[in-house]
C-alpha cells in the first residue's frame, strides 16, 4: 500500500503497487465488520458481491477492470485498475457544461461501454456522470478518456432465472418503468439505460438535470418525459433531437445503441463513427492553457472577489478558471489559468479572455494589465470602456426564494436594461440581493427592451429557485 485515495463511512480506496513490475493499482477494502452491524446486511452483502461478479467477468476498455479480490473474516479487497482524473461530474460542474465536441467524444465512449455491457446482458441500471471516471493519463486538452464504474446496482438478465425489479439507481435518471413503483415491480430491460443515457447527454451539454423535483414530484416530471432547454444553454437542433430520442416514455421507442452512434449529431459531417474517434484521437492538440499573472502580491480579500467573479466568468464561457502560484524564470507569481475547452470559437474565445482581463482589472485597479505570464506595460486586450471605469460593476448570480406567504419579498422597478431592487424585505430574505442591484437576466433570458417588455420577460420566468444574474455597481 502507497497512499490512501480516498474513504467513505464502510470503505477505503489505496493505491498499492505490485512488487515484481512496479504496476500501480487501487484497492477498495470495505469493512465487512461494520457493514454486519446494520439491519440489511443481507442486501448489503448481495450487492456487493453482485458486483465483483459482474466486473469479473467484464473486459472492455471502457469500463474499470477488476484484477482480483480477496474476502477474509472483517474486510473484502477488491484489486482494480487505477483511474486518476476523478468523476466526469466533477468536470462537468467545474465548467458548468461541456461544448458539443467535448460532449460528443464522452458521449461515444459511454455508448461503446454500454454496448459491450448490454451484449453481455447486463442492465446498468446506475448510468450517472458520477459512476464515470475520467482517465486523466491518457486523456488528451479537451478529450477526456472516460471508463464506466461502480456495478453494485448492475443485473444480470436473460439467464433464465432473473429479472430487473427494484427500483435502484438515482432518480434524477430513472426512467419512467423504474421511477414508478408498480411498474418497476413488473420488471424492465436495458431499455431504462437508454433513458439514462440521454439524461446524462442533456447534463453535460445543459449543466442542470431535465428532471429536478422542482415545481412538482420528480416522478410526474418523468412520467411527462416532456425535456425543456434554458434559453441561455440550448444545444444545436441536432443534439436536442437525440436528447429527445432517447428520453421517450415508451421503452420501445428509444433510440438503441447503434442508431444512436449513426445518428447526424454523432457522425456530424466527419462522416462514420470510427473516423470521428479518429479525428479526434490523431487531430494536433489544441494550446488550451492560458495563464494571466495577477499583478504584486495580491491579498485574501483581492483574491475572493476574484474567486467570486470567476465563478459567473466559468458559467457563461464555459471554460474553467483557477488560481494558482506558479513559478515562472525562477520567480513565484500568482496566476489565473483558464482552460478552453475544446469546440469554442475563437470568437468566443477573444471575448471570454476580453472579460477575463477585464475582471482582473477590476479587482487590481491601477495595475498594468499581465498576461501569458509577463507584465506589460499596455493590455493587448482592450481594457474597460471609459463609462465602466466611471461606474464598475461586479456580475453576481443568485438562485431566488419564493415563498407562498411572503413572495419573494423584494420591491423591484422595471428599466430598459433589467429590474432594479428598490427595497429587500426581511422575509423570506434575498441574502444574495442589496438594494440597487440591477437583475440583467433571469433563467439565461436577458432582461432587455423597454421597461413594460423588461418586466413582461421577469414575470414569464418568475418562480421559486429560478437563477438570476446581477449587476452590483462599486458604490
Amino acid at each position: 500500500m502507497l497512499e490512501e485515495l480516498g474513504s467513505g463511512a464502510t470503505a477505503t480506496v489505496c493505491r498499492c503497487v505490485r512488487k515484481k513490475d512496479n504496476k500501480q493499482f487501487a484497492v477498495k477494502s470495505i469493512n465487512i465488520g461494520k457493514l454486519r452491524l446494520q439491519p440489511n446486511f443481507q442486501k448489503v452483502s448481495e450487492k456487493l458481491h453482485r458486483e465483483v461478479s459482474i466486473l469479473s467477468s467484464l473486459r472492455h476498455n471502457r469500463i474499470v477492470s477488476l484484477y482480483d479480490y480477496i474476502e477474509g473474516q472483517d474486510y473484502l479487497h477488491l484489486v482494480m485498475e487505477l483511474v486518476e482524473g476523478g468523476e466526469l461530474f466533477d468536470h462537468i460542474v467545474q465548467i458548468g457544461s461541456f461544448t458539443e465536441p467535448v460532449a460528443r467524444y464522452v458521449f461515444i465512449q459511454i455508448a461503446e461501454g454500454l454496448k459491450y455491457i448490454h451484449s453481455q446482458h447486463i442492465v446498468y441500471r446506475d448510468l450517472k456522470p458520477e459512476n464515470i471516471l475520467v482517465d486523466q493519463k491518457n486523456s488528451r486538452q479537451g478529450l477526456l478518456e472516460i471508463k464506466l464504474s461502480d456495478f453494485g446496482h448492475s443485473k444480470l438478465i436473460h439467464d433464465g432465472y432473473s429479472t430487473a425489479l427494484t427500483r435502484v439507481g438515482t432518480p434524477q435518471y430513472w426512467a419512467p418503468e423504474v421511477s414508478d413503483p408498480f411498474q418497476a415491480a413488473k420488471g424492465y430491460d436495458k431499455q431504462v439505460d437508454l433513458w439514462s443515457l440521454g439524461v446524462v447527454l442533456y447534463v453535460m451539454l445543459v449543466g442542470a438535470y431535465p428532471f429536478d423535483g422542482l415545481g412538482e414530484p420528480i416522478d410526474v416530471q418523468i412520467r411527462r418525459a416532456s425535456v425543456q432547454f434554458p434559453a441561455g444553454r440550448r444545444p444545436t437542433e441536432n443534439a436536442q433531437n437525440l436528447i429527445r430520442a432517447l428520453i421517450q416514455f415508451d421503452p420501445m421507442g428509444r433510440l438503441d445503441l447503434d442508431r444512436c452512434l449513426a445518428h447526424p449529431w454523432v457522425s456530424t459531417s466527419a462522416g462514420s463513427l470510427s473516423k470521428v474517434l479518429d479525428q479526434f484521437r490523431h487531430a494536433p492538440p489544441e494550446e488550451q492553457e492560458e495563464p494571466f499573472q495577477l499583478p504584486g502580491d495580491p491579498s485574501k480579500e483581492q483574491i475572493d472577489g476574484l474567486r467570486r467573479d470567476l465563478q459567473h466568468w466559468i458559467y457563461k464561457w464555459r471554460c474553467g478558471a483557477t488560481i494558482q502560484r506558479r513559478k515562472r524564470d525562477s520567480i513565484e507569481a500568482t496566476f489565473v489559468v483558464a482552460n478552453m475547452q475544446l469546440g469554442v470559437t475563437e470568437d468566443e474565445r477573444r471575448k471570454a479572455r476580453r472579460e477575463l482581463q477585464d475582471l482582473i482589472n477590476f479587482n487590481f485597479p491601477g495595475h498594468g494589465s499581465v498576461n501569458g505570464g509577463t507584465v506589460a506595460a499596455k493590455s493587448t486586450l482592450p481594457s474597460l470602456p471609459e463609462e465602466r471605469k466611471k461606474k464598475s460593476h461586479r456580475l453576481l448570480t443568485h438562485t431566488l426564494k419564493v415563498s407562498p406567504t411572503d413572495g419573494a419579498g423584494v420591491e423591484l422597478e422595471p428599466e430598459a436594461g433589467g429590474m432594479k431592487v428598490m427595497k429587500v424585505f426581511p422575509k423570506p430574505g434575498q441574502p444574495g440581493l442589496e438594494v440597487l442591484d440591477l437583475i440583467i437576466s433571469i433563467d439565461g433570458t436577458s432582461l432587455r427592451g423597454t421597461p413594460e417588455k423588461v418586466e413582461d420577460i421577469f414575470g414569464q420566468h418568475f418562480r421559486d429557485g429560478v437563477q438570476l444574474t446581477i449587476k452590483r455597481f462599486q458604490r
